[in-house]
């Protein structure tokens, strides 16, 4: 007698799995719609800035005024300095930016290998973070230091929206983190027409 052994074929079938995405909580998160601009600082003579800062959102001009250092003393004793504004419309903070580092190592050992890693976390910059919480269209920011006035930079936020419990559910965020170099509030009066940046 012939015994044939057949072979399962999945030619033309497709296989259809549930999607993995995680049920929506109950109560969902709760977040806002918020501009965050980082400026890029680099090393040298710390200065007290006045920084003036108009925000435009739907026709609604608001201005405001805050006091900050940058760059900071090498001798600081903390990290960080959070700049003092008159109305608190926007949150102002000189902050550094870390890396950390690892060096995998193996070392024999009686019972075998050991395999470990040593890290080292270094500060690679400061960075002046200027935060609104709230979707302004236009954010215009002039620095003066002293008798010495610089040009307005005009800048116009650019959102993405954040799903901080998935793209599935109901919570959504507008949000715009952009960076960009401290040396663009420091530029001359007379240096360029800035208009606003895309």
């Amino acid at each position: 007698m012939l015994i044939r052994k057949l072979r399962p074929s999945f030619a033309g079938f497709a296989l259809l799995l549930p999607a993995c995405d995680a049920p929506c909580p109950s109560q969902p998160s709760v977040c806002s719609s918020s501009a965050t601009l980082r400026f890029v600082l680099e090393d040298g003579t710390p200065q007290a800035y006045e920084l003036r800062i108009r925000t435009v959102e739907n026709g609604v001009e608001e201005e405001d005024r805050c006091l900050v250092i940058a760059p900071l003393p090498s001798d600081w004793p903390t990290r960080s300095f959070t700049g003092v504004c008159v109305r608190n419309s926007v949150s102002l903070q000189v902050q550094p930016v870390l890396a950390t580092g690892c060096t995998p190592h193996v070392t024999p050992t009686p019972d075998g290998i050991g395999v470990g890693s040593e890290c080292n976390t270094t500060v690679t910059h400061h960075e002046l973070l200027l935060y609104r919480r709230s979707q302004p269209e236009v954010v215009e920011i002039q620095a003066i230091r002293g008798d010495e006035s610089f040009a307005p930079l005009t800048l116009t936020p650019q959102y993405a929206d954040f799903y901080p419990d998935g793209e599935h559910c109901s919570t959504r965020c507008p949000v715009a983190d952009e960076q960009r170099s401290f040396t663009d509030l420091t530029l001359p009066v007379d240096a360029s027409s800035r208009g606003a940046v895309e």
